[in-house]
């Protein structure tokens, strides 16, 4: 069990590195994987706890070195919107494919230009924008150069994500029917871990006897 937690904390830090960095090489066009790696770790944790430690340990700590938000309403609309991937993997089922991860690509990152604009707007109306349905959608149109790369940015990070995750697992599953025999080794429970499979039972060693 404490290897199998350790194995956990090791992987939710990977996503949580892979998704701090990405924040702080690119977010002036919103093109950053935190999205993808956050769709990854809802589909890979099962919607557990850890799956949801994931964005908001990336949203958390990037942002210790980049612009504070202006009101308090756009940090949570923000925050929220990034929990939404972890959600929506669940439409992934156990075995993703191309067309559900497209879906939930094009889902999540309309519900956070949605969400977000609209938080925007509820700070910023009576300002920057009317107080009127007008001035929503103004808000909504001046979203939608950041959506676009958003969009494409996501559809990116999560084909690298998955891709990445098939590609490993592929390899996993390789070495696991190159290795039969003897107690669970570390390498072992890392393969059942990526593979969603039990532990491999210990083969017992027959003792064979010789006639002299």
């Amino acid at each position: 069990m404490k290897r199998e937690t350790a194995l956990t904390v090791a992987i939710v830090l990977l996503l949580v590195a892979i998704g701090v960095a990405g924040r702080w090489c690119q977010v002036q066009w919103n093109v950053t994987p935190t999205a993808a790696v956050a769709l990854f770790a809802g589909y890979f944790f099962r919607r557990s706890l850890a799956a949801y430690v994931v964005p908001l340990s990336i949203m958390a700590l990037s942002n210790l070195l980049l612009e504070s938000y202006s009101h308090w309403i756009e940090m949570v609309a923000v925050y929220g919107a990034f929990l939404l991937p972890v959600a929506f993997s669940s439409l992934l089922g156990k075995q993703w494919s191309v067309s559900r991860l497209c879906s939930c690509v094009l889902l999540q990152s309309v519900a956070f230009f949605l969400i977000t604009n609209l938080a925007v707007w509820i700070v910023r109306r009576g300002t920057v924008y009317d107080n009127s349905f007008a001035g929503l959608m103004d808000c909504y149109y001046a979203g939608l150069l950041f959506f676009r790369w958003m969009l494409a940015g996501d559809f990116a990070f999560t084909a690298i994500t998955f891709g990445s995750y098939a590609a490993v697992r592929q390899l996993a599953l390789s070495t696991s029917q190159s290795s039969k025999s003897g107690a669970p080794t570390l390498l072992d429970r890392i393969i059942a871990r990526l593979l969603g499979t039990p532990l491999p039972a210990p083969v017992p060693v027959s003792k064979s006897t010789s006639r002299k």
